[in-house]
């Protein structure tokens, strides 16, 4: 599923630029991004590598058997 800026809704979306307050956001799993068409800045949760594996995905990126 593809990420979608809150405001406007566009798919036009990327990583922004780290402030000191992120890292503490970090550290609970939000990354900061933004829409390229608005510029709303916006946070998500970050994929772990958890739940890549609970998909079936190895490290490597290769699945698993």
């Amino acid at each position: 599923m593809a990420i979608k800026c809150p405001k406007c809704n566009e798919r036009d979306i990327r990583r922004s630029h780290r402030r000191l307050y992120d890292i503490v956001l970090r550290g609970i799993g939000l990354v900061p991004l933004r829409c390229n068409i608005c510029e709303r800045r916006f946070y998500r949760f970050r994929r772990s590598l958890h739940s890549h594996r609970a998909a079936g995905v190895c490290k490597s990126g290769e699945r698993k058997p």
